[in-house]
């Protein structure tokens, strides 16, 4: 048992996000999944890094009826296999508590399924102890504080996570629907890096690796900004002298989303718009299987006549192409209202006086005359101006 338990196969998926994409084409771009980890000559464990679902979902719509079914067939595969599932609670506003809907999976097989749902340490197997920890929704000192023990207990061969770690909290930011809230756990790569051998994990939808830290990435691209090969890591791992080896398998299935980016400044004529429609023809063209999104992003940046007919020639063009979006961007507006704003903010500052409710409406009326002309006029003279008018 020992000698087959060296060397430890572990597939880690991440961001399924079941019911961001049409449910029916999710499952069948999903599937090749299941033949990978059927059809691997060796696999012992399979840990979903969070974020299984993307939302709460109703149990009878599509989503959740091939979600669930997924599941099923991994479990069925694993069991066959002898394989353990470990599946790490992501991030609240995806998951929720949606993973009960695997208890039973659970009860039947506690040792073979198992469902993270706080920093949890195993011996997974003998001589693979695993620390799993789950996005929770605890401040960084606090959360250390709480699993301190469990923690730095020992040094452990794997950590699989949900979540962000410091050295990369900014690049995640970017990713605005997956950036985490005040509130949520940070990991610390240099604490956790003496925790343990090599960390894998959920979140970073667009992630890479930072020495022994490695994000897998989302499983499925439904977003522009996510140019990364998407796919999941595969992780052989000696229990012997602790060594390990990554691989990143591609999913060739998914979607590609490419962005053209077109300054006005740049194109002189009409010209050099055919060739930007030629070049996105080409593109469509050679896409055989329709999983091609294109987006067009144009920023306005002078007034030439030109940019009216390009951009009324590339919207007409493309009318009736739902893989192409044009996203128009007018530096000139933005500029001109950042300009009014400036302008208003001044205004505002210099005439806040007149808002000041400690002054009497004399002395309001005496600061205003003396802004306009530079003249100051006394009080009661102000005062019985103001009394003749309200009589």
């Amino acid at each position: 048992e020992m000698t087959l338990c060296m060397m430890i196969d572990t597939v880690v998926i991440g961001d399924f996000h079941w019911d961001a994409l049409d449910a029916l084409k999710q499952y069948m771009e999903t599937e090749w999944v299941l033949d990978f980890i059927k059809r691997t000559p060796h696999l012992d464990l399979v840990v979903i890094a969070g974020d299984y679902f993307d939302t709460k979902i109703l149990l009878n719509s599509r989503s959740s009826i091939y979600a669930i079914r997924w599941m099923g067939e991994l479990v069925k595969i694993c069991r066959q296999r002898n394989t353990k599932i470990r599946i790490i609670r992501g991030t609240t506003s995806h998951d929720n508590n949606q993973l009960d809907a695997f208890n039973s999976f659970e009860n039947e097989n506690p040792d073979q399924f198992r469902i993270i749902r706080t920093c949890t340490a195993e011996e997974t197997f003998p001589g693979f102890n695993c620390l799993y920890c789950p996005d929770e929704t605890i401040p960084t000192k606090d959360y250390m504080d709480l699993y301190h023990d469990r923690l730095f207990a020992q040094k452990y061969d794997a950590m699989f996570f949900h979540g962000s770690f410091d050295v990369v909290v900014p690049n995640i930011a970017i990713q605005e629907s997956e950036s985490s809230g005040i509130n949520n756990v940070i990991f610390k790569y240099d604490t956790f890096e003496r925790i343990a051998r090599v960390m894998i994990g959920g979140h970073w939808h667009d992630g890479d690796h930072h020495n022994h830290m490695y994000y897998t990435r989302s499983l499925n691209r439904w977003a522009f900004n996510e140019e990364k090969m998407k796919g999941f890591i595969y992780m052989t791992y000696d229990t012997d002298d602790k060594s390990y080896n990554i691989q990143r398998v591609a999913n060739v299935y998914t979607d590609h989303y490419i962005t053209r980016s077109l300054n006005t400044m740049v194109f002189k004529g009409m010209d050099d718009y055919h060739a930007l429609m030629e070049d996105i023809d080409d593109m469509l063209n050679r896409d055989e299987t329709s999983n091609l999104r294109i987006r067009i992003k144009i920023l306005i940046e002078d007034e030439k006549v030109e940019n009216d007919n390009g951009i009324n020639a590339l919207k007409h063009h493309y009318m009736n192409e739902k893989r192409v979006k044009i996203a128009l961007k007018n530096a000139m507006k933005e500029k001109k209202k950042k300009e009014d704003r400036k302008k208003n903010d001044l205004i505002k500052s210099e005439f806040a006086f007149v808002q000041d409710k400690t002054k009497t409406p004399s002395q309001i009326i005496q600061e205003f005359i003396l802004h306009q002309k530079g003249r100051i006029i006394p009080l009661d003279v102000i005062d019985d101006f103001v009394n003749k008018v309200l009589k």
